[in-house]
């Protein structure tokens, strides 16, 4: 017995047609069309979590497409609106071919990801992953988004083209807060050391290439809202002026000012908030060995108090 019922996602509306499917042999059964996502999900009833196995979606359900689903709802392009959540070791169908993502731990840090499509299969060695793994489409292609977690509090997500299981690009942003559900409005984290160690949120979009492309300059810096090292508290991170300062707007900073981290751009500027709420921006230079940090040639360490730094 099936029962459909749909809802939709993202920005644009995507339907997301869910069908639950009990069986005696407790089978599970995806089906991602182009036009819609359809993701079957089965209940396996007084067992564990059930063994994924692929089924052709012209064999059980053909494509379930919003129309069919409810007449009422507007057939949405999934090319242009949607990233679609693809859980590890779960058998789905997306252009009429079997797609699966899993990742098998190693001895220490390392896995292995396992991406088979089809008739073609990728085996690729990467650090640990838990996020999940994204599909998004642009310019009329398939990509597969996959979040990579390094020892360390480094996160990169690494891209594949679907057509040939090919690795296009790997990002220097990871999706541990979560996977994106709109092509358009993606949230990506990132670490930085300028005037301390944190991770920082950026707003992207996926450009026609299938890349992800930011769309703000600035990160928000999160700070206690990420993984980030050397935080004891969940309260935004603050440093405090040894001396008297002034800003690139000029502002006058007094020694003893708690100026609180708000945003940067990754590079070289780091904006912060005074007392009042008042934006003032730093300009750090870093020296070629990563080192040293220098704002108007002098060293961060004699302008601040309160920095923390990975080790």
């Amino acid at each position: 017995m099936k029962k459909y019922r749909t809802r939709k996602i993202g920005a644009l509306g995507l339907t997301l047609a869910l069908a639950c499917s009990v069986t005696a042999c407790g089978t599970k059964e995806n089906v991602i069309s182009s036009a819609a996502v359809s993701v079957e999900s089965e209940v396996e009833e007084n067992e564990g979590t059930p063994i994924p196995e692929v089924t052709s979606a012209a064999e059980s359900y053909g494509t379930i497409s919003s129309a069919e689903s409810r007449p009422d709802e507007e057939e949405t392009n999934a090319e242009d609106s949607a990233c679609v959540s693809v859980p590890y070791d779960t058998a789905v169908t997306f252009d009429g071919q079997a797609l699966t993502a899993s990742v098998t731990p190693k001895d220490g840090s390392m896995s292995t990801l396992t991406i088979t499509y089809g008739d073609k299969r990728t085996d690729e060695e990467i650090m640990s992953s838990q996020a999940g793994a994204c599909l998004v489409r642009s310019g009329g292609q398939a990509f597969l988004y996959i979040d990579s977690a390094w020892d360390n509090d480094y996160h990169s997500t690494l891209i594949y083209r679907l057509s040939d299981l090919a690795r296009v690009s790997e990002v220097d942003a990871g999706m541990q807060n979560g996977l994106p559900t709109d092509a358009a409005n993606m949230t990506f984290v990132r670490r930085f050391d300028l005037l301390g160690t944190y991770t920082a949120t950026g707003q992207y979009k996926v450009g026609e290439d299938g890349l992800p492309v930011l769309k703000d300059p600035w990160y928000t810096i999160t700070d206690g809202l990420g993984n980030t090292p050397n935080r004891e508290t969940a309260a935004p991170r603050q440093i405090t002026a040894r001396q008297d300062l002034t800003s690139d707007e000029g502002a006058s900073i007094p020694a003893g000012t708690a100026l609180t981290l708000d945003k940067t751009d990754g590079e070289s500027r780091v904006r912060l908030l005074d007392p009042s709420g008042q934006t003032v921006t730093f300009t750090v230079i870093v020296d070629q060995d990563h080192a040293e940090q220098t704002i108007g040639g002098v060293s961060i360490d004699d302008l601040f108090e309160g920095l923390l730094f990975a080790g």
